[in-house]
């Protein structure tokens, strides 16, 4: 799996990474109340769910929500996201160039679609292969680079831009995929909250993503109808992109992936350097 997260966990290492998650907040916690949390899991939680980190954000929310054990999946992933909304936030607001010129909401949006695109591609976001991104997200992404570090002729702009970046993303701009950040169905729940469900936007995405990475994104697509089925978005998404695929566009996707996925052949020179 590319989340690189452990798998599904049973029985006493439930209980004692229930101990431990527990133990590393600092909640002092009973033996009753561990085997409350491990009767949840049982009960509540299915298998494919049942990884370290999903069970810490669990923890944490059922913790805040005052020991409520009605929590689903989707309100714990809620929360988190919503932590996380509350902190791109700021960071947006420590970056930009001016404030009174830029309008918060908009960037914050311009990031989400940027960050799905992101998700659904599994395509680094970066200064340094922006250049061969559809025109589409070209668009967001040089809007953003523009309120957070000015015009591109500045000699500092790249560095503020990847700094940005880092900061929101958490990670090393020149490895920058959440995919690398978090696991799968977390990526799933935030692409179908923040994706653009206007139908001239989600069309100029489902595009992008067409050319950019067509075969990664119709394997995400596909995982997307498994773990959230009843989602009515998920259709959608697999009428648009049905209608903007063809033969061609699949065929160039798949040469496209192999690409960057195999390592260009040496040279005669490169694989044999002494020889002149």
């Amino acid at each position: 799996e590319s989340s690189g997260c452990l798998g599904p966990l049973a029985g006493n290492d439930i209980k004692e990474l229930i101990t431990t998650i527990l133990n590393r907040i600092n909640y002092k916690s009973t033996q009753l109340e561990v085997d409350l949390l491990y009767d949840i899991f049982e009960e509540k939680i299915d298998k494919k769910w049942r990884n370290p980190l999903f069970m810490q954000l669990y923890i944490i929310t059922w913790l805040k929500n005052d020991n409520n054990c009605d929590i689903s999946q989707e309100e714990a992933y809620e929360w988190v996201l919503d932590r996380e909304q509350l902190r791109w936030k700021e960071i947006i607001k420590r970056n930009i160039q001016n404030s009174n010129n830029y309008d918060l909401d908009g960037i914050l949006d311009d990031w989400k679609e940027l960050l799905c695109f992101n998700v659904a591609t599994d395509c680094n976001i970066s200064i340094t292969n922006i250049g061969i991104m559809p025109d589409y997200i070209k668009d967001i992404y040089n809007r953003i680079g523009t309120c957070v570090a000015g015009i591109r002729k500045d000699s500092d702009y790249e560095k503020k831009v990847n700094h940005f970046i880092e900061d929101m993303i958490g990670g090393e701009s020149n490895n920058i995929a959440m995919s690398n950040i978090w696991p799968d169905p977390i990526l799933g729940y935030l692409f179908l909250k923040y994706a653009n469900r206007d139908a001239d936007s989600l069309k100029c995405f489902v595009d992008a993503c067409i050319d950019t990475e067509v075969v990664h994104f119709q394997s995400f697509v596909k995982k997307l109808e498994m773990d959230f089925p009843k989602n009515e978005f998920v259709g959608r998404l697999w009428s648009y992109y049905g209608m903007r695929i063809t033969p061609e566009k699949l065929l160039q996707g798949v040469v496209n992936t192999s690409l960057r996925t195999f390592p260009k052949p040496l040279t005669a020179r490169e694989e044999h350097p002494d020889r002149t």
